[in-house]
């Protein structure tokens, strides 16, 4: 019994008398789950864990075989195929110096992602992979681009503990850029952000103007008499009050 068995109170000792061909089919097993999407970040890093583990036994039990036996290999270890680890994913650094999240903004362009002090003219620029920025977690940055998400379910609340922690690491803060407001229920930002489209125009400038112009049309509603020749601006026909700021529709 190894020591970590020990410490754990479980005896995985019956894998010693598997052979190599069965462990691999175990290792293969929990490598095929592990990218169950409906599995969550903990339960892939607990299979993946498996894999490593059960991997190193075999080479392990493949080495002492070696040296105990006329230095050859034992014939099932022929058609096992050992995957090199890949070399752990430089993570990005910054080279933005901060001293709070309010002096940070966050540029969403098409293709590219970049970092600026306010009032300076210090930017650094990242492509999308460089970062690591896609699929759910880009969705989470632009949506938070009018100062809150209120999307809520496992894997948002994954993807921004994962954006929380690569900011704090990239920039040296300790508390995170993204928060969950109790009373509003939902998250905010610390970190002032634009999002941009392949032309180069800030989307979300627009999206204020809409705003204005669907909150100025609700007060006028309440507080204005129509007459006959009064014809709704087309703008209203396409906005909701879900295109409006949490504070605005309360």
């Amino acid at each position: 019994m190894t020591e970590i068995e020990k410490i754990m109170g479980n005896d995985l000792s019956h894998l010693n008398t598997l052979d190599l061909e069965e462990l691999n089919s175990f290792k293969n097993l929990a490598i095929e789950q592990s990218v169950d999407p409906t599995l969550n970040e903990f339960q892939k890093a607990s299979l993946i864990w498996v894999a490593n583990y059960i991997e190193s036994l075999m080479v392990q039990r493949s080495g002492i075989y070696w040296l105990s036996n006329n230095f050859t290999l034992p014939t099932e270890s022929v058609n096992i195929v050992y995957t090199i680890p890949k070399k752990p994913k430089k993570e990005p650094e910054s080279k933005i110096k901060i001293d709070d999240w309010s002096e940070l903004l966050i540029k969403v362009h098409a293709y590219r992602i970049e970092f600026q002090k306010k009032g300076s003219s210090t930017s650094q620029p990242f492509t999308l992979t460089d970062i690591g920025w896609n699929g759910l977690k880009l969705e989470i940055v632009k949506e938070f681009h009018d100062g809150y998400c209120i999307k809520r379910n496992d894997q948002v609340t994954s993807r921004v503990s994962e954006l929380n922690k690569q900011l704090c690491d990239m920039f040296g803060l300790e508390q995170y850029p993204f928060i969950y407001d109790r009373r509003k229920k939902y998250r905010t930002s610390l970190i002032t952000i634009e999002v941009y489209d392949a032309e180069e125009r800030l989307l979300d400038a627009t999206l204020k103007v809409d705003r204005n112009v669907l909150k100025n049309s609700i007060s006028d509603t309440y507080h204005t008499d129509y007459n006959d020749d009064y014809q709704h601006n087309s703008v209203q026909h396409h906005l909701s009050l879900s295109d409006m700021d949490e504070d605005d529709i309360y």
